[in-house]
Formats: C-alpha cells, structure tokens, sequence
C-alpha cells in the first residue's frame, strides 16, 4: 500500500510514534511517505530528504503574507500528494495535512489518541467538579477539522469504545523500553515539575532517596551577549558604541546545570530528557509522576509502582491517574504530602505484585494497525461532482446510525 503519515510532532509520544510506524510500514513493504510539522521534525527532514515539512508563517509580517505562504503550501503538497497517490492517510495530529487530505479525498485513518475522550465510555467516577472539565475536552475534540474513516487510539486505560470504527490500542514506546530488563533500586524517579519541586522536601523528612528529573528551558531566550561598551565621541557628541556577540540557539551544558538546585542527602536533581528518563527508569524502584499516559504506559511495562500527582487543573492527566488507581497499578494523589508518600511507599510491594501479573487487553498499536489497513486497499478515487438536488437525495437515503455526532 502507499500511505501518507502526518504528525505533528510537538511532543515525545507523537514522535516515538512517528518514528515506530516508519520502521514497521518498511518491514512490511508499504510505500510511505511522511509530512510532518514541529521543531522534532527536523530529525525526520534530514533523515528522509524526501519528507515535506509545513513550517507554520508565526512570524508573518501581515496577515496576507500568512495567507499567501500557508497557500503555497497547500498547493505543494497538493501537488506532491497527488504524484504519490496514497491509498490512506496516517493522521497524528497534523491539521494542515488533513485538509490537503479531504480536498483530494484521502481516506483518513487517526492515530492520535485525543479521541479516547469523545469514543470512550469511562467506567470511573466522574465527580462535578471535574464533570465540567470532562465536557470541555470533548468540546475541543469536536473542533478537531476532520473525521476519520477509522481511529486508532493508543493508551494505556482498559475502557469500552462505542463505536465500531474506533479501537484502543497499546501505545507505542520506544524498542529501548521494551527491550530493558528493570531491575529494582532503592531510589524513587520523580518527574518534578515546577508545582512539585518545593514538595520533593518531603522524601527527606521520610528519608527515601528520590532521583528528581527537573524540565528546564532548553533554549536562550537572548540570542545574542553584549561584549563590551564604551562612549566615543562622534560629530553629533558622544555616542555609545556597542560590540555584541551571537550565540548558539541551544544552552550549553554547562548553562543548564546551573538552572538546577542544590542536591541534598536524599534528593538528586537531575536535566529532564526523554533518553535520561527511560535509562533512570529501568533501575527505579517506583516512581513519582504526573498523569502523562506515556510516562505511565512505559511505567507499567517497566513493572515500576506509580504515586500519580496530576498537573493542576489538567482533565486527561486527572483521568489517567485515576485508571492507575482503578487498575491496581499505583495511587492518585492530588497533591504531595507526608500521609500520601508513607502510605504509598508502605503499599508499593502490592502494586509491584499486580504489575508483574498485568497483561493489556488491548491490541498492540501495530495489530490494531493491521486489522485497519485492508479497508484502505483501493486507491481513493475523486468522487463525482453531485448537484445539492443529488447530494440531498443521497443524504435522505443513507441509513441512520449512532455514530452522528462523532466528531468532525
């Protein structure tokens, strides 16, 4: 088959997705060709050459000149998309792409888990006061500016689909992960985002080392350092005459370092990186971290307990950590306190016995991807122009069923 795959890739999972479906399209003989947007995306650029990125115009000086190159791209992919002609499109998140897609009637197939909340029947109690955020984030997932042919939603939570064309699959981690063998340390890893770090005080207080991994900015927000200044005098009076360096776009290592706090007996901080995270997390002895499904789902297949303190305010993150707890993998906690660190570190040999035990009744992303496929077989084919006389009398015989108000 030849197949379209667009992702925006604004975060790890997206492009550990990316980069996994790639590998097995070209184990199985499928053409493929990839679009892609987001500063991860310069990886896959220089990789395959061939690859199209939308660099969104941000920086447009005028509306009409956003309007312009956004048309420019549309017309070249357009046009690359039409010399392709794929048989699917593999959807993650990429808005731009999918509107290329629908003008030339590409078949659809998403791959981007946001449509768990609108096709999942969630068999956790759901109280009112976070009933009201449940309903934002299926409000925001109706706005998405497509509708698929079929979904495939990667996630670690075990809850019914009502709909025949969606399916939740496992997520996609990286082969390094699933290749590991965890042993148990007697360190915890913690996630420490800035609403947490003042509470990673606590593990001193209950003397349990904690290993804390601290998201810092990774790029300067100045791009250039002033060398010298001095005044000279000039046919309009003194003038001050500046000499100023430029600097590399990246902070250097050694500049980030000095972003962290002082480590302490019991607390070890350390640069957050997706590749530190998952190489700290084998030898973990549980974990402390907010309701990232993939930092869960690599947990889980690590066999690592979870204490899961959501970000503020976050739904899905509210959502994952209570099916942890639902589960029997770990604790929801919403804040960090002394109570909640000692009864969980008293419980974790329960979560680890449950772990070690735990099999998903969920497809691999990968089958749920081969089950999907076939459907897709036939180059798409433009459909016949219709008068609004014909549309209308199609529209009056198509059958009803109820899956209507599935998003757009």
């Amino acid at each position: 088959m030849r197949i379209v795959i667009a992702s925006a890739l604004d975060k790890f999972n997206s492009v550990t997705r990316l980069w996994e479906t790639i590998r097995y399209l070209t184990s199985q003989s499928h053409e493929w060709h990839v679009v892609g947007s987001g500063k991860a995306f310069e990886a896959v650029e220089k990789q395959y050459p061939d690859s199209f990125g939308v660099n969104y115009p941000r920086d447009a000086e005028t509306e009409a000149e956003r309007e312009q190159l956004l048309w420019q791209y549309n017309s070249d992919l357009e046009a690359k998309l039409q010399r392709f002609r794929p048989h699917v499109m593999l959807l993650d998140g990429e808005y731009f792409a999918s509107q290329v897609a629908q003008k030339l009637k590409i078949p659809i197939l998403s791959i981007d888990p946001q449509h768990l909340f609108h096709f999942a029947r969630f068999d956790i109690t759901i109280p009112p006061t976070q009933f009201a955020q449940l309903m934002e984030v299926k409000e925001s997932v109706k706005q998405i500016p497509y509708r698929a042919s079929h979904y495939l939603m990667p996630n670690f939570i075990q809850a019914p689909i009502r709909s025949k064309r969606a399916m939740l699959t496992q997520p996609v981690l990286p082969q390094d992960t699933l290749n590991s063998e965890p042993t148990r340390g007697d360190k915890m890893l913690a996630f420490a985002w800035p609403s947490l770090q003042e509470d990673l005080a606590l593990f001193s207080l209950v003397e349990q080392p904690v290993l804390a991994h601290i998201p810092l900015r990774k790029q300067r927000q100045k791009r250039e350092r002033v060398l010298f200044e001095r005044e000279v005098s000039g046919s309009e009076g003194q003038l001050l005459r500046r000499r100023k360096e430029r600097l590399p776009q990246e902070l250097a290592p050694a500049e980030l370092d000095l972003q962290l706090p002082p480590s302490t007996r019991h607390v070890t901080y350390k640069i957050a990186g997706h590749e530190s995270w998952s190489k700290d997390l084998v030898d973990a002895r549980a974990v402390l971290i907010d309701g990232n499904p993939v930092t869960i789902a690599e947990a889980i297949a690590l066999k690592k307990p979870m204490l899961v303190i959501p970000k503020p305010d976050d739904f899905p993150q509210w959502c994952f950590g209570q099916y942890v707890e639902h589960m029997g993998l770990g604790e929801y906690h919403p804040h960090l306190t002394r109570a909640a660190l000692e009864g969980f570190l008293n419980r974790q040999d329960r979560y680890l016995d449950k772990l070690t035990s735990y099999q998903s009744q969920s497809p691999t992303f990968f089958e749920g991807l081969d089950q999907a496929l076939p459907q897709f077989q036939t180059p798409h084919q433009r459909k016949p122009h219709r008068t609004p006389l014909q549309r209308k009398s199609v529209a009056g015989n198509r059958p009803s069923t109820d899956e209507s108000n599935e998003p757009e």
